[in-house]
């Protein structure tokens, strides 16, 4: 992969993706040590102390919501950051909660299509194996006739050696854009 291709990739963070760690911020708040979380996150970010003692004075609630605030509005790295920071902010009486985090936070990098993982702790890019395994187990052919075309598609990638996400996506890119070069040129 090129380094302009997999910058792209791993480096966009969706609206839908936002809303979605949204989501589980709210499912996991009241297991989060929100005051520990803030304590650390303004070490990271040099929040100013009278900006930090001003969030700690607050209610949970209002905490939670300058969390959720971070997450809509940081770049992208930062609330990758953030995710990091959450995960050794969870009560002690609740640390099991911290592996569920974890395992729901790889559910939903997964299913958005996000290049990262939580590994103990830690937030690390995939690498190509990792996501050329998952793209292998959607490759096999379908017995359904309506999908013959997919099925064609996919043995011409597995011909070409494209492997990754990124490949797949180009290879695909490629196929439609010689299907409308040919349906311009029937048009005349």
């Amino acid at each position: 992969m090129s380094d302009k291709s997999d910058e792209l990739f791993h480096q966009h963070l969706s609206p839908s993706a936002r809303r979605g760690l949204l989501y589980i911020l709210e499912e996991y708040s009241k297991y989060l040590n929100d005051t520990k979380l803030i304590k650390d996150l303004s070490k990271a970010k040099r929040i100013i102390k009278e900006h930090r003692d001003l969030i700690l004075s607050q209610e949970k609630e209002i905490r939670i919501r300058y969390i959720a605030g971070l997450i809509s509005e940081s770049k992208w790295w930062e609330v990758l950051d953030l995710c990091e920071i959450m995960s050794l902010s969870f009560y002690k009486k609740r640390l099991n909660k911290r592996g569920e985090f974890s395992k729901s936070l790889n559910r939903f990098f997964k299913g958005e299509g996000i290049g990262y993982k939580m590994q103990e702790g830690r937030i690390e890019k995939l690498k190509e194996k990792d996501t050329s395994r998952d793209f292998q187990k959607a490759r096999k052919p379908s017995k359904d006739a309506s999908l013959s075309e997919t099925n064609k598609l996919w043995q011409w990638m597995d011909a070409h050696k494209v492997y990754s996400i990124l490949g797949a996506l180009a290879a695909i890119a490629t196929v439609i854009g010689v299907v409308f070069a040919i349906l311009n040129y029937v048009r005349g």
